[in-house]
């Protein structure tokens, strides 16, 4: 803890945390953005990257395996995370994740899109769904997964 106070301080951030009796305590750490360093998008950020890896999200194992099977012909590497700590933790230990698929169910599902809002490293966020509804999500993927579909959104790296 004081490791982390002190680099907080030299970044002119600030700590916080709630304590909870029997339960625990969340430390929260803010830092300032310097807007001189402000990420411009331009025109070739905006297009489709190739895919380098995937990111499978669901509580349930089950989903992940009928997802791998379909894209395994595209030798795109898959990647599982039951959780969103695991997530977070995959995405921190892997650069090469550049898409990510949510078969999560709520209020894991909210908690994953508050958590992409604010993720500094640009990634392509899919939900896995029964019926599209471009209204909820803007980048969905159909189950049951069809190999003939997966083509038309996931483009291996050349």
């Amino acid at each position: 803890m004081a490791i982390t106070k002190h680099l907080t301080s030299l970044l002119k951030g600030s700590i916080s945390l709630d304590s909870f009796a029997q339960e625990g305590s969340l430390f929260y750490i803010s830092l300032e953005v310097d807007k001189a360093h402000k990420v411009i998008e331009t025109e070739a950020d905006t297009k489709p990257k190739p895919t380098e890896a995937i990111l499978y999200a669901d509580e349930i194992i089950s989903g992940f395996k009928l997802f791998n099977q379909a894209i395994e012909p595209m030798q795109i590497p898959v990647y599982y995370a039951p959780s969103l700590a695991e997530v977070i933790k995959l995405l921190h230990n892997n650069i090469h994740i550049n898409t990510v698929v949510v078969n999560l169910h709520e209020p894991e599902r909210h908690e994953i899109e508050t958590f992409f809002d604010t993720y500094k490293r640009k990634l392509a966020v899919y939900y896995a769904v029964l019926i599209p509804d471009k209204t909820k999500y803007k980048q969905t993927v159909v189950k049951p997964y069809r190999i003939h579909e997966l083509q038309k959104i996931f483009t291996k790296k050349a």
